[in-house]
């Protein structure tokens, strides 16, 4: 398929100039001092990679012109789909949730639907018809009804995001990885896939003859077999030992990047200081809720902002950079911590905030002072990935041992662990405090 290009030139739009920004690592955006974004034909571009490879593997003609029709929606959901994240990518993700109730893709979808939606629609590609805002967003969070496999593209366990994010934080960590995007990507294909196995309509059928259904429930019972999901599909052997090598990478960095000790303790610090400035009234809590106000600010938007508050704020900019993270006092498997674990069960944040207040007053410290740090388990989600070999389709984790381990790991409950400002209290004090505040 020969890729199609869209040229976007937005209104001095903010939200524009921050989706390039924050992606510019990932595809190939320039952003000129006119504002101008120029989306080519996306190059060794993961997305454009993977729209073209669909359409040249696909033997369904119907799903190959859906991949052609989709090719510009894709491209813009590529673009956009982070663009809700606050500052430090995912570092205010939980202070979104706690405070106003959404998530980094509730704001995503309100910004391509508000601030820039008048400008996606009104692209016109190969001088065809207008670019659908809805659509641009339903694909950027996984949420197309008419054609799954678009969701599957940005939002599947094997995808395009995890594909380009973990190869360029390995890269940027200094971690080398000998895994090509490329070559699993080539192994990728769209196929209609059964919404029932077909050992399930067999049962099924053994059920429906025992029974005195209707004949006219029987005979919809029996067309069941019709019910079908267009889905991006891994072919064969090698598709599959790409998918486990992409899928040990992930847990991999996890353990070693995303999840180090020293970087969480300090989001954790930053995400105490805006909380501080909201209750402070030294940022307005509209930063939060109104898209066109929060596209403004970003990291450096923060820094300044932070700077500016004083105080707290200040305080942790100025530990931050000389290197003084919070130390961590206590850790534990949520598993054994009874009032944490069903507080996490409910989503009760608000009563983990509460926690927090309790430690800092045995503690004597100040409620910025203290952290209760909750590390979730990254496990595989089964039922979403699917592959074909020697003519059968199935989920990953039925041919895969390492899928099937790497699903187990969701029975398991994460960690959590504690930090303050100051490390002189003493240990065994910490440990039964904690133990008292965190089982109830």
């Amino acid at each position: 398929m020969a890729c199609r290009s869209l040229r976007i030139i937005p209104r001095k739009s903010d939200a524009f100039h921050k989706a390039a920004r924050t992606q510019s690592v990932q595809w190939p955006i320039s952003v000129c001092e006119s504002y101008e974004i120029r989306a080519f034909p996306w190059l060794n571009a993961l997305a454009g990679l993977l729209s073209n490879h669909l359409y040249n593997n696909t033997t369904d003609s119907d799903l190959r012109g859906s991949v052609k029709e989709y090719y510009p929606t894709i491209q813009l959901a590529a673009l956009l789909h982070d663009v809700g994240h606050g500052p430090f990518s995912h570092t205010l993700d939980d202070l979104l949730k706690l405070r106003f109730s959404i998530s980094h893709e509730d704001m995503s979808r309100k910004i391509i639907l508000g601030p820039l939606k008048e400008q996606i629609e009104e692209l016109s590609p190969d001088g065809g018809g207008s670019v659908d805002a809805a659509e641009v967003a339903d694909v950027a969070l996984g949420k197309h009804r008419k054609h799954p496999y678009l969701n599957d593209i940005l939002h599947g366990e094997i995808d395009v995001d995890r594909m380009d994010y973990l190869s360029r934080d390995g890269y940027h960590a200094g971690i080398e990885y000998r895994f090509g995007p490329d070559s699993l990507i080539e192994k990728m294909d769209i196929r209609n896939v059964p919404v029932v196995k077909a050992d399930e309509i067999e049962k099924l059928r053994g059920a429906i003859s025992s029974t005195g259904i209707s004949a006219k429930l029987k005979e919809y019972l029996a067309r069941i077999h019709e019910l079908s999901e267009d889905h991006v599909c891994i072919v064969g052997d090698e598709g599959i030992v790409l998918c486990e090598v992409l899928l040990t990478v992930r847990k991999t960095m996890y353990e070693t990047v995303y999840y180090d000790k020293a970087s969480r303790r300090t989001e954790k610090m930053l995400e105490k200081a805006v909380n501080w400035m909201l209750d402070a009234k030294k940022l307005d809590k509209k930063e939060f809720e109104d898209p066109r106000k929060f596209v403004e600010l970003d990291d450096f938007e923060l820094f300044s902002r932070m700077r500016g508050a004083g105080g707290f704020a200040s305080h942790v900019l100025d530990s931050i950079k000389s290197g003084k993270p919070y130390f961590e006092v206590y850790s534990e498997s949520v598993r054994k911590l009874r009032r944490l674990r069903e507080a996490l069960v409910r989503k009760d944040f608000h009563l983990v905030r509460k926690m927090e207040e309790e430690l800092a007053e045995k503690w004597r410290l100040d409620l910025e002072q203290v952290v209760i740090d909750v590390i979730s388990v990254k496990a595989f989600e089964g039922g979403k990935v699917f592959v074909t070999r020697e003519g059968q389709t199935n989920f990953l984790e039925g041919v895969s041992a390492l899928a099937r381990s790497l699903k187990s790991l969701g029975k398991l409950e994460g960690k959590v662990s504690i930090y303050t400002e100051k490390a002189n209290v003493h240990k065994n004090k910490v440990v039964k405090d904690a133990n008292g505040v965190l089982s109830g």
